[in-house]
């Protein structure tokens, strides 16, 4: 207990420095705690955002100042490469009537932070246009791009990672995606035709870099925290289940600080729409008390849930076993709902085989007694967890 209240006041100091706020040391004595600080910082993936605060500077303890130091300066470095292989390797990716479209984190860093590295990321999201995605797949194989996990398949996963090594030995992700979401249920909220028609160019990656519109952005972001009650992602190799990540609710916030009354009128729109009024309304609702964003005094109220909850609310707030229930019922077509089943018991040989690489071939059969056990300890132990 007193652990996680020890977090939680780190946590909320972390907060308050986004917000200029340094008068307050929430009873957290930095000399004591440096390294506990620096996990939390590194977990909200802030590390380059307080910086940036020259009030800072000064009481910052020299481990803690020294450490922000050394990675901003790789952070640098590696944002100065992965922008090079970006430009290289987006006009391979679509055709000048379809371009890719770039979303979530590196689209955020260059469109909407005053420097892009102050955005943290492990990876470039790219959305292509339907029948383009084996194009793009080969274009970046051809670059020398790897793919080191294959796809579970083209139903339940829509999206393959791909990884490049620069000459410095960095690496860069690419998850390039058919679909905006993984889940059938969400994948249906944005298609890529709607996307492009609301998109913007973005000069600063090169004449084929585009990325979704502000409006979209908001809503993708709002969503983005939630999927992550039940998705796992990983900070310096350590597995987290959390939406309370800062870096996720100031991209909210600058996004909501930088909108006209025209694109709070569009939002509006499209969450009532696609039935993302709760999740929206939770988004803006966290990041007002957390970050002391400013939000018009009309929008919140708006965002209200209606009587029934929405689809993708529902969705988001269920438990792992429901979501792939929801998703299975929300696959269209008879045939697809059987490669859904398919693919969930039995992904492709090359998966299995890049999962288990010390594994013989011959034990295939064994690899997938092995995974559906592992499946089923998953589903118990998030069930017990979330009691």
């Amino acid at each position: 207990m007193g652990e996680r209240a020890n977090t939680a006041k780190i946590d909320a100091l972390l907060a308050s420095w986004l917000c200029n706020d340094f008068l307050d040391d929430k009873g957290v004595d930095l000399s004591e705690c440096c390294d506990k600080v620096l996990e939390r910082i590194d977990f909200h993936g802030i590390a380059l955002l307080i910086p940036q605060q020259a009030a800072l500077r000064s009481v910052l303890p020299d481990s803690l100042r020294l450490a922000l130091r050394d990675r901003m300066t790789n952070r640098l470095l590696w944002e100065m490469n992965d922008a090079h292989a970006l430009k290289q390797v987006l006009p391979v990716l679509g055709a000048a009537d379809q371009p890719p479209l770039l979303f979530k984190g590196t689209a955020l860093a260059y469109s909407l932070y005053p420097y892009p590295a102050t955005r943290t990321r492990g990876d470039t999201d790219i959305l292509v246009a339907d029948g383009m995605f084996d194009r793009a797949a080969r274009g970046l194989l051809d670059q020398g791009w790897i793919a080191p996990i294959p796809s579970v398949g083209e139903v339940i996963s829509i999206e393959t990672t791909f990884v490049f090594t620069d000459p410095t030995g960095r690496e860069h992700r690419i998850d390039l995606h058919r679909k905006l979401s993984s889940s059938a249920v969400l994948t249906k909220l944005f298609s890529y035709e709607e996307l492009l028609e609301r998109s913007v160019p973005l000069p600063d990656l090169g004449p084929a870099a585009r990325v979704v519109g502000k409006v979209d952005a908001l809503l993708i972001a709002c969503m983005h925290r939630m999927v992550h009650w039940q998705s796992t992602y990983y900070v310096n190799g350590i597995a987290y289940l959390s939406a309370d990540r800062l870096i996720w609710l100031y991209d909210i916030h600058l996004l909501a600080s930088v909108f006209t009354a025209p694109e709070w009128d569009c939002f509006l729109m499209l969450a009532a729409e696609k039935g993302l009024l709760e999740i929206a309304g939770e988004g803006l609702g966290t990041a007002q008390r957390v970050l002391k964003t400013k939000i018009p005094a009309d929008i919140l109220p708006r965002l209200a849930p209606p009587d029934k909850q929405e689809i993708p609310a529902k969705y988001l707030r269920a438990r792992r076993l429901q979501q792939k229930m929801l998703n299975f019922s929300a696959t269209p077509g008879f045939d697809r709902k059987l490669q859904f089943l398919r693919e969930l018991a039995f992904p492709s040989a090359q998966y299995m085989r890049a999962q288990y690489p010390h594994i013989r071939p011959s034990w295939l059969p064994w690899l997938y007694c092995v995974r559906a056990l592992a499946g089923v300890w998953k589903l118990i132990q998030s069930g017990v967890a979330r009691k």
